[in-house]
């Protein structure tokens, strides 16, 4: 980033999480990785390379860096949520459920915590498991509410393969995009 040297860290921040809002991920990470190279530097530097490396699908540098921002903010139940997410595409489901579990002992109506849960045990064809957390998500949700409209979507899926009359593997929702999710 050019005149990088010129900005401080917090200045550094904002250009980088403004990048990463319109998707310019090289920008993002250039301004945030010389944030991080400051003395001092704001937390969520942390949390905003987390979330460029995660759209980047670079799962193991995206868990640090969330781990990281997480340890440091634990009431941050968006980047928790986040880190959940990141840990469940690499291939970690127990430490992704653990996390989104953790998540829902803090905030027990966290809709994307429930999603992502209700996903994760419909993956493992853990059907009770998954409806219970579809049922608290649509009672505590409106029904306007994108992880609501997803949950529905996925309890079709389940009913169905409780039936027999699909035989589709379960797939990330198309439309969950990871500009939403690592925004």
């Amino acid at each position: 980033m050019e005149g990088s040297g010129l900005l401080d860290a917090e200045e550094l921040a904002f250009f980088a999480l403004k990048a990463l809002e319109n998707s310019d991920l090289e920008k993002a990470l250039i301004a945030v990785k010389t944030a991080l190279l400051r003395s001092e530097f704001p937390l969520i530097c942390h949390a905003i390379a987390g979330k460029a490396y995660a759209r980047m699908e670079l799962w193991e540098k995206a868990s640090q860096c969330l781990s990281e921002y997480t340890k440091a903010c634990p009431e941050k139940h968006h980047e928790r949520n986040q880190l959940g997410l990141v840990l469940f595409r690499s291939g970690q489901e127990d430490a992704a459920i653990e996390v989104w579990t953790e998540v829902l002992n803090d905030s027990p109506t966290y809709p994307p915590a429930l999603f992502f849960l209700a996903h994760a045990y419909t993956a493992r064809r853990s059907w009770s498991t998954a409806q219970r957390f579809i049922d608290i998500l649509l009672g505590a949700a409106g029904s306007d509410n994108l992880f609501s409209i997803k949950a529905q979507q996925l309890r079709m899926w389940i009913n169905e393969a409780n039936s027999g009359a699909t035989s589709q593997s379960l797939s990330w929702p198309a439309d969950l995009k990871d500009e939403l999710l690592f925004g």
